[in-house]
This record gives structure tokens, C-alpha cells and sequence, in this order.
């Protein structure tokens, strides 16, 4: 039998026993490095054109707060907030009440209430999406001042009750030019007032005379109604 030929294959070579051992060389200790807050600025290259310097934004730090303004005295107190001296003034408390003509004056210490209304008319038309709804103004009423007083005898009372009975026999006269006047506490009556409504054609529609008893104590109350065609404040024309 015939032996095939040894095959030639590359041994590796091994190092003596009592050899040296080579030194490897150490790697470099790669120390990161913090980056600085001013960082220079990028070239950004724009497409077809030369290149832009855009510069980049710092890191962000801490701002300083807004300065907060000191409360002001006046207006806090605790938890609650009182008003300023200016609109204390604008507030009417304990408000009386005058109503004049040119036939004559009276001072009423109750306003009732002022009721100046316009009624409201709904419309439905068709849209592109269906019913479609709104509201508009319709016709006005007229307005009504209620005021009570206690009665008093005098000319005051008298010039109400004319007033009311031209009103009752439908006479040319009962439509006349009045002013609703308020005076605030500590007013001076005989002023301007604080505040100024004009009545246009006004006409008392209803006086009233509380009922009492005889030999009571309380005060006999007297209740008037005015219409009127408008109510208006003259330094608002």
C-alpha cells in the first residue's frame, strides 16, 4: 500500500519558555470632556447659495424672577379687598330720590324701580345645514319708575294728585317733560344731585295710599307709578 505525501501545513511558532513577554502598548484613557457654554457659531450650507453663519443658543440658565410691586396699602387687607377711596365716592348710599316738573317738587325716600324692557322676536329661516334660528329686538316698552314717600300735606302732594287726574281724564296736558334726581348721604338737596334721568312724556299711570289703622303709629305710605315714553340720562346724549 502506497502512503500519501504529508501534507504541508504551517505551524505556528511558539515562543521559548524563558522567553521575554513584549510589552503591549497601553490605550490612551479617553477623559470626556465638558463642552463650553459659549459655543461658537455652525455653518449651516444652504442649498444653492453660500453658507450661512448661524450662531447657536447658549446653554439655558437660570433667570432671575420679576421683581413683584408692593401691594398697595389700600387695597388689601388680609384676604379680603376693600375699595378705593374713589369709588367709595361713586357708590350712592342711603340715596333720596326728587322728582320735578315745572309745577312742582318731591322728595321720595324709596325708589321701587326702574323697568325699561324690549321685547325679543325669534325667526327660523333654512339653511344649507338645516333650520337655522336667531332673535331680534322688537318693539319697546315703555319705562316705569315706581317711587314711595310718606305722605305729607302740602303743595308736594297736591301737584301729584292734579297731575294724576289730568292723567285720569285723558287731558292734553297730562304728558310732561320730568327729571328723576339722586342724592347721595350728605348731598346738599338743593344741588345738582349725583345723578340725572330725564322722563320724556312721562305721566303718573297709578298713586297709591297704604292702608292703616286709626290711632295707629306708623307712617302713611304713598306709591307712584310714572310711564313715560323714554327714560334718558342727559349727559350721555
Amino acid at each position: 500500500m502506497v502512503k500519501p505525501p504529508p501534507l504541508n501545513v504551517p505551524t505556528k511558532s511558539m515562543p521559548p519558555r524563558n522567553a521575554p513577554e513584549l510589552s503591549r502598548p497601553s490605550r490612551p484613557s479617553a477623559s470626556p470632556k465638558r463642552p463650553p457654554l459659549n459655543v461658537p457659531a455652525k455653518s449651516v450650507p444652504t442649498p444653492g447659495g453660500p453658507r450661512l453663519n448661524v450662531p447657536t443658543k447658549p446653554f439655558a440658565t437660570s433667570s432671575p424672577r420679576p421683581a413683584v410691586p408692593p401691594p398697595t396699602p389700600h387695597l388689601t387687607l388680609g384676604r379680603q379687598l376693600t375699595l378705593t377711596p374713589q369709588d367709595k365716592d361713586s357708590i350712592l348710599a342711603s340715596a333720596t330720590f326728587r322728582l320735578s316738573t315745572i309745577e312742582g317738587t318731591a322728595d321720595f325716600a324709596e325708589l321701587g324701580g326702574i323697568t325699561s324692557e324690549v321685547e325679543n322676536t325669534e325667526y327660523m329661516d333654512s339653511g344649507p345645514f338645516g333650520a337655522m334660528f336667531s332673535r331680534h329686538a322688537g318693539r319697546s316698552k315703555p319705562p316705569t319708575i315706581v317711587l314711595k314717600r310718606a305722605m305729607r300735606t302740602g303743595p308736594s302732594t297736591l301737584w301729584i294728585w292734579t297731575w294724576h287726574q289730568a292723567a285720569r281724564r285723558s287731558l292734553p296736558n297730562m304728558h310732561r317733560q320730568a327729571f328723576l334726581t339722586f342724592f347721595g348721604a350728605g348731598d346738599d338737596n338743593s344741588g345738582v344731585g349725583r345723578m340725572t334721568y330725564a322722563l320724556v312724556n312721562a305721566w303718573p299711570s297709578k298713586v297709591e295710599i297704604a292702608g292703616v289703622k286709626a290711632g295707629g303709629s306708623e307712617v302713611i305710605l304713598q306709591t307712584i307709578t310714572l310711564q313715560c315714553d323714554d327714560l334718558m340720562d342727559p349727559n350721555a346724549i
